[in-house]
């Protein structure tokens, strides 16, 4: 079985650390492991890593860091394009590994951001289901009490995440799924811990399907709202659980001032399509 895991997070909270950690993982427990890309890309600012575990492969598609200034459009562009703009590339994904400190306390604009993106290119009403919060540099059972539960909290609370949960008809969560890590390689190892951190984190991968079993999309079509310019496609998906075919409106782009859109809309994703 191949399962394919969209890793994000931002700069500076130990992605690449964690990633390494997977990867050097697999080269303790003497499994195959590969860090050349395969994924179609034309940024190149997505990579595709995997390790084999017997029959299984685990994908991890290492996306660029977020809260990177001016970079943060571009990384959101190629989480639109290159990750979820190609359907057959789409209907493999399974997971989305959200990468945080353990002293990160709050959702950054950022991460607000990213998160409302996905729901845009995944908008499968268990999309929180497919939600794996690791959270970094985790060595004490007190920095990991202080945040258990309050990435779950952040989201109920956050207006802008209601919106657009809303509007796609996303389950509310109740639980998300959160593990806690010290991914740091020492001396280029990774202790016991860690290794039972990473065993338990695929376990868990393994056990969860795709987002969906077949995406069509169809061309790219335009609509105004006042002076805003909305490019978007009809996302048409079977949904891997029902095997029921829906439809959403996938945002393209927004050509204009997007501060207009969420005053008149809610957000600039739009409503839901059902058939």
């Amino acid at each position: 079985m191949n399962y394919y895991s969209v890793i994000v997070g931002e700069v500076g909270t130990g992605k690449s650390s964690f990633i390494n950690a997977i990867l050097e993982y697999g080269k303790s427990k003497q499994l195959k492991c590969h860090t050349g890309s395969t994924w179609t890309s034309v940024t190149k600012n997505i990579e595709l890593k995997y390790i084999e575990k017997g029959i299984n492969k685990f994908y991890l598609i290492d996306t660029p860091g977020l809260n990177d200034g001016e970079g943060d459009e571009e990384n959101k562009k190629a989480l639109r394009e290159e990750v979820s703009g190609n359907p057959e590339s789409l209907s493999r994904i399974n997971s989305i590994l959200i990468v945080m400190k353990v002293t990160d306390y709050r959702l950054t604009g950022s991460l607000i951001d990213c998160i409302k993106e996905f729901i845009n290119c995944f908008p499968v009403s268990n999309f929180w289901e497919h939600v794996l919060i690791i959270r970094t540099h985790a060595k004490s059972e007190a920095e990991i009490n202080k945040v258990k539960g309050n990435f779950v909290n952040s989201v109920i609370h956050n207006k802008n995440l209601q919106k657009i949960m809303d509007e796609k008809n996303i389950q509310i969560p109740k639980k998300i799924k959160e593990y806690y890590v010290n991914s740091v390689l020492e001396n280029g190892q990774i202790n016991d811990n860690m290794r039972s951190k990473i065993d338990h984190i695929l376990a868990t991968i393994e056990y969860i399907a795709p987002l969906f079993e077949k995406v069509e999309y169809s061309e790219k079509m335009t609509k105004s709202l006042g002076n805003i310019k909305i490019i978007y496609q009809i996302m048409k998906y079977k949904d891997f659980n029902s095997g029921q075919w829906k439809s959403s409106e996938k945002i393209i782009d927004v050509e204009g001032d997007e501060k207009t859109v969420v005053e008149r809309v809610g957000s600039s994703y739009t409503k839901r399509i059902e058939d």
